[in-house]
C-alpha cells in the first residue's frame, strides 16, 4: 500500500492502529502496515465490552499464520462495542483496514494528542 494511501481524517499511533472519533467515543483499528502478513490473520481476539482499559494496555490481539501480536489502547476509556464480524472473518482486516474497526471506546480523561499521530507524521513514521 502506498503511503501516499493514508487517510487525512484519522489519527495514528507509533504501533500502527488507527483512530476514529469525535467527542468521547473512539473506533479503534489497524493500518495496513501494522503487519505485512495480514492476509495469514487466523483469528482476532476481541476485549469484552465494558471492560476498563489503560492508555498502551493490550486491547486485542490479532494471530496469524506466524504470530500473534498486541493491539493496543490509544487511550484510557470503557470498552463500548465490538466488532463481532471479525470473529467470523478475520481476513476483513486485510481486505478494508481503513474501514474494519475492532473495538469502539469511551474515552476517559484527555486523548493523549501527543502521543497521536496526524496523517503526515505517520508517513514520516513509516519512512
Amino acid at each position: 500500500m502506498p503511503k501516499n494511501d493514508i487517510p487525512n481524517e484519522l489519527r495514528y499511533t507509533a504501533t500502527h492502529e488507527w483512530i476514529r472519533g469525535a467527542g468521547d467515543e473512539l473506533s479503534l483499528g489497524v493500518t495496513p502496515f501494522f503487519r505485512d502478513d495480514l492476509a495469514c490473520v487466523l483469528a482476532v481476539e476481541l476485549p469484552e465490552i465494558g471492560r476498563k482499559v489503560e492508555a498502551g494496555e493490550s486491547l486485542a490481539l490479532i494471530e496469524t499464520a506466524k504470530t500473534a501480536t498486541d493491539v493496543y489502547a490509544p487511550c484510557a476509556g470503557t470498552v463500548l462495542a465490538v466488532n463481532h464480524a471479525l470473529e467470523r472473518d478475520p481476513s476483513l482486516l486485510h481486505r478494508d483496514p481503513w474501514q474494519t474497526w475492532i473495538a469502539s471506546i469511551r474515552l476517559e480523561g484527555i486523548l493523549p494528542n501527543n502521543a497521536l499521530l496526524d496523517a503526515t507524521r505517520y508517513r514520516e513514521h513509516l519512512a
